[in-house]
């Protein structure tokens, strides 16, 4: 439960407000808030509106001292991308209602349905869950058809200089004898992998589970605040990477750390160019990125990060024990 303060509430009535005189809303509304960013938790906060004729909305704020241009680029990819989404059976995006002249805050409709972490997360038969990789495989792929892609060159270093940074944060829980072998494996594959060649798309930026909706029939996108043209492979790894929190047979996870069939599902509806070798080798960075940002500290005070720890550290071990050579 996300209890705003006195101030933030009184802020999102008078958002409400606005939008009700806005749109001409004769009806009661009743909010209530769903998400609160964890890095910017003053500044970002969502909330399910709901009208006493039952029509419902996200009321999407953000109120970072201006200029602040995020809310306001969101509203324009999503005003484009519903056109985009509107003749493409099974996937859709929420459909942007109103932008505030002082873009501190935007509202969408609501979809009423679970995420696709809730069902992969809690999905007790494997193919139900494999479902949800399919079809947030086509939904993807739908969104990185909007522009024709453009070749580029594969750039790594960033990898290494976030594992880096997370070291010198702290005391990683990860044990150097575990850590430092897979950073050497990584250097060496990459000097198999460095000179493929990869494809620039328009990317979501945040495709991670909780931002894909699964509605009967339709998966529905949302929060496009970190889109931007990129490696098309990075949206896929944001996605893929998620698996971690599924159990299953270790023969099935493959050199990049994900269950097999999972990845197979994802692929029978995305089906643009991409490198295998590069996909796998940024997946595994990935994890072992986010492995090392658990501190012994973190460790200690929080049973998720316990959880997440141990569901890394057992995928990075059955992974590396493949090199990627293209």
């Amino acid at each position: 439960m996300i209890k705003p303060s006195p101030a933030e509430l009184q802020i999102a009535q008078q958002f409400l407000s606005e939008f009700r005189d806005a749109r001409n809303i004769d009806s009661d509304m009743s909010m209530t808030c769903i998400y609160r960013s964890a890095d910017f938790s003053d500044e970002r906060l969502v909330y399910r509106v709901t009208t006493s004729h039952d029509t419902e909305y996200a009321l999407k704020i953000d109120v970072a001292p201006a200029p602040n241009p995020r809310l306001s680029d969101e509203f324009k990819v999503l005003t484009r991308l519903v056109p985009h989404f509107e003749h493409r059976a099974e996937v859709d995006v929420v459909k942007p209602l109103y932008l505030s002249p002082s873009a501190r805050f935007l509202v969408t409709e609501f979809v009423d349905h679970k995420t696709a972490t809730h069902h992969i997360f809690n999905s007790k038969k494997d193919a139900q869950a494999g479902q949800m990789y399919r079809r947030a495989g086509h939904w993807l792929h739908e969104l990185h058809d909007i522009d024709p892609p453009s070749k580029t060159r594969f750039w790594f270093d960033w990898m290494f200089e976030a594992i880096e940074e997370k070291l010198s944060a702290g005391l990683p829980m990860m044990p150097a004898s575990d850590y430092r072998p897979m950073i050497e494996q990584m250097k060496r594959d990459v000097e198999c992998i460095k000179q493929f060649k990869a494809f620039k798309r328009y990317c979501h930026g945040d495709f991670h589970g909780e931002n894909l909706i699964m509605g009967r029939g339709t998966a529905f996108g949302l929060d496009f605040t970190e889109h931007r043209v990129k490696l098309g492979e990075y949206d896929i790894v944001d996605f893929l990477k998620g698996d971690v929190y599924r159990s299953g047979d270790p023969l099935d996870v493959d050199r990049s750390g994900i269950l097999r069939s999972n990845k197979e599902m994802f692929f029978k509806r995305y089906k643009h160019r991409i490198n295998m070798a590069i996909l796998d080798y940024c997946i595994r960075a990935r994890m072992l990125i986010d492995c090392l940002h658990i501190t012994q500290n973190m460790y200690k005070a929080d049973e998720f990060q316990r959880t997440k720890y141990r569901n890394l550290h057992n995928r990075l071990t059955l992974a590396f024990r493949t090199p990627i050579e293209g």
